[in-house]
This record gives C-alpha cells, sequence and structure tokens, in this order.
C-alpha cells in the first residue's frame, strides 16, 4: 500500500524542529519535565526523612543518592499530586507537540467545521482552505484523556507480547506506533485511533518498524548526552541535573518530529490512493 522513507522522515525531523513553535514546546516540555522530576525528588527527599526518623529499613532505599538537587520541602502527598499534575501536563504538551510538527494536523482536524462540502465518515478533510484552521489547544482535554487510555491499554499489549517471545510484542507496537497520531490530529476514540493505526501500516509493516527503530536510537542517543552533562556537572548537580532535563526534552521533540513525518508520508499516500479510486463502484475496486 503506501510507502514510507525513513531517510526523508530524518531529513524533515530537522527541517521541522526548527520552526519557532516547535522551539516554544521544546520550551513547555523542559519545564513540565523539570517540575516532574522537582515532584519525584520532593517525594522520595520526604520519604526518606519519615524512613529515618521512624528507623524503619525500607530495602531500596539505602540505594538512593544522599542529595536530591531539585527535592524541595513538601510532604510526600504534595509532591505526589505535584508529579501526577505534570506528567498530564506532559501528555498534554506532547499531543500540542505533535499538532506543531505534524504538516497534516491543521487540515484535517476541524472537519465537521467545514464551510464548504459534506463530512465523510471516518475521511479527514484534505482542503485546507475549506476547513477552520483549528488551534493548537482545540479539543486538548478529550486528546490528553484518550491518549493516556492509549497509552496505559498500548503498554499491557505490548508488554504482554515482549513476555511472549519478544517478536508478538514488536509487532503490536509497529501496528499502534501511529495511534497517538490519530489522537492528536482527529476527534477518534483510542480504539478508532488504534484501528486506523493498523490499517494505515498495513503493507508498510517493515519501513514503519524501521522508522520505530530510529526514533528510539535517536532517543537514547541524544538523552545520553543529558547523562554526560550531568557527570560532568558533578560539582554542580542543580545545572547537571537541569541540562538532563533539557537533553530529554529535545530526545522527545525529535522522536515525535520524526514520527510526525512518517505518519504525514503514509496519510498523503493513503489520501492520493483514496482519490485514485474515488468515483469507482466499490465492486470494481481490486
Amino acid at each position: 500500500m503506501a510507502q514510507l522513507s525513513v531517510l526523508t522522515a530524518i531529513d524533515e525531523a530537522f527541517e521541522r524542529m526548527s520552526d519557532r513553535r516547535a522551539l516554544t514546546v521544546l520550551g513547555g516540555l523542559v519545564v513540565v519535565q523539570a517540575l516532574m522530576l522537582v515532584g519525584l525528588q520532593s517525594q522520595l527527599e520526604a520519604q526518606r526523612a519519615f524512613i529515618e526518623d521512624e528507623e524503619l529499613f525500607v530495602p531500596g532505599f539505602e540505594t538512593l543518592p544522599d542529595e536530591f538537587p531539585l527535592a524541595v520541602d513538601l510532604s510526600v502527598g504534595v509532591a505526589t499530586a505535584l508529579w501526577l499534575a505534570m506528567l498530564i501536563a506532559f501528555v498534554a504538551l506532547s499531543v500540542v507537540a505533535f499538532r506543531v510538527l505534524s504538516e497534516r494536523a491543521a487540515r484535517t482536524r476541524g472537519r465537521e467545521d467545514a464551510a464548504d462540502g459534506e463530512p465523510v465518515d471516518g475521511e479527514p478533510l484534505l482542503d485546507p482552505t475549506s476547513a477552520e484552521q483549528p488551534g493548537w489547544n482545540d479539543g486538548l482535554g478529550r486528546a490528553t484523556l484518550s491518549a493516556v487510555a492509549a497509552a496505559f491499554g498500548g503498554s499491557l499489549l505490548v508488554g504482554l507480547g515482549l513476555a511472549l517471545f519478544v517478536v508478538p510484542g514488536l509487532v503490536v507496537a509497529t501496528a499502534l506506533a501511529f495511534t497517538h497520531p490519530y489522537l492528536a490530529t482527529e476527534r477518534v476514540g483510542p480504539i478508532d485511533a488504534a484501528r486506523r493505526s493498523v490499517e494505515l501500516t498495513r503493507g508498510s509493516w517493515l519501513r514503519v518498524f524501521t522508522l520505530l527503530a530510529v526514533i528510539v536510537l535517536s532517543f537514547l542517543t541524544v538523552s545520553s548526552l543529558g547523562a554526560v552533562a550531568l557527570a560532568a556537572l558533578e560539582s554542580s548537580p542543580l545545572a547537571g541535573e537541569l541540562a538532563n532535563v533539557a537533553f530529554s526534552s529535545l530526545a522527545w521533540l525529535f522522536a515525535l518530529a520524526l514520527l510526525a513525518s512518517g505518519f504525514d508520508q503514509l496519510e498523503a499516500r493513503r489520501a492520493e490512493e483514496d482519490e485514485k479510486w474515488a468515483g469507482i463502484d466499490d465492486e470494481l475496486l481490486p
């Protein structure tokens, strides 16, 4: 069916990352991940203080570092609430990031508000001049909740597949690769998004798998620079932690840029094929 060029995805990812809006999103990711780390480290510090005061023994706590640079004086409950709030904010910001990075997002969402023409069930409006351009926060709450549900369900399926001799997990992960792109760009639920992802990857499984491998490798490569910075700034733990967060955010945004390019390529080819066979009786289709 549709074809995908991984090399094109890499080239386009760099180009999309240079967009001013992408840089703004990167700044947001850095702030959110830093606050998430504040919540996590504050929670661990509060738990450790409680354990030491009560003279308890909890396996694993003796291996924790002596100092948490980003920890602040918060109760366990408040620190946990902060971490959870920032986790949800991270998912929401990831949805926004994909909308910014995907060329298709601006012309597919808001399909139901088209000024001309009738919407077709399950099909996006591909003409950007005939639909209202959606804002970055259009339906963001619903998309975020759907993304959380999809991440939870997808992780269970992939984890189960990996436990069954690894290969089934890789197959599931590849088939569901574009679930989140559909959640970010269209008004669909997790199940429908997963179904459409499976349909989109059909016939291009090996190429999509290669793209995912490149995404994972690029993420590990860029984020490892954060570990290097953390070690290099050992004398200044706070600066090291912030540098680590910055590289982690950059790695995540570049991974989304790669995924967005691959998604756009496959959707463009799918739209071309749909247009090619438009108006032909279904019984005559191959």
